[in-house]
């Protein structure tokens, strides 16, 4: 099993791998029993840095505070959201196929559209709303030969007011992430048989 993880805002691939260290080895402990293959993670870094973080963690310091797209626009765009995508859809190229995507905080946005964009038909409903005004289907995407994903989840404070993909998602959502972890191992398992 492969897992993509996509990182928050002012994070990088490194913190996110650093600070899922403890749920990364609960997982290959569970998968890592004869009737189920290894789990692999995959902690790519966002293209847009925002810059040398200050006083803060060593671990923060040396590795940079990144973006997957800016969001301090209050109009409701995204600039540079495609590059963002762009960025995912390489490491999808490169690196997988990735049976599952995961993201936190703004990682959990870009986790829920690379499951999106990954799905059957997605093409078409973008040229749909193109027409109408709206973004193209990511350039990147359009060429990826890449299966759906068969997971996603995100790690985020509240949860989704309705379910707008098909992948199964694992929802650990909540202000103490750690307590959750249990059984979202329980449940990724259970998706994987």
């Amino acid at each position: 099993m492969k897992i993509l993880m996509i990182h928050g805002s002012r994070q990088s691939g490194e913190l996110f791998r650093a600070k899922l260290q403890a749920l990364e080895k609960m997982i290959q402990r569970a998968f890592g029993s004869p009737q189920l293959p290894g789990a692999e993670f995959v902690y790519p870094t966002a293209p847009f840095s925002l810059g040398s973080p200050t006083g803060t963690s060593e671990l923060r310091n040396r590795h940079g505070a990144w973006t997957w797209f800016h969001s301090d626009s209050i109009d409701g765009l995204y600039p540079e959201l495609e590059g963002g995508l762009d960025s995912i859809g390489s490491v999808l190229k490169d690196s997988g196929p990735f049976d599952g995507v995961v993201g936190f905080s703004e990682g959990a946005a870009a986790a829920g559209m690379v499951a999106s964009l990954l799905e059957e038909n997605r093409k078409d409903a973008f040229a749909q709303l193109e027409a109408e005004g709206g973004i193209p289907y990511p350039a990147s995407f359009a060429t990826l030969d890449h299966p759906p994903s068969n997971l996603w989840s995100a790690f985020r404070d509240m949860p989704p007011h309705t379910r707008l993909i098909a992948p199964s998602t694992i929802p650990p959502f909540g202000r103490r992430r750690c307590t959750f972890w249990e059984a979202w191992i329980v449940s990724l398992m259970k998706m994987h048989q």
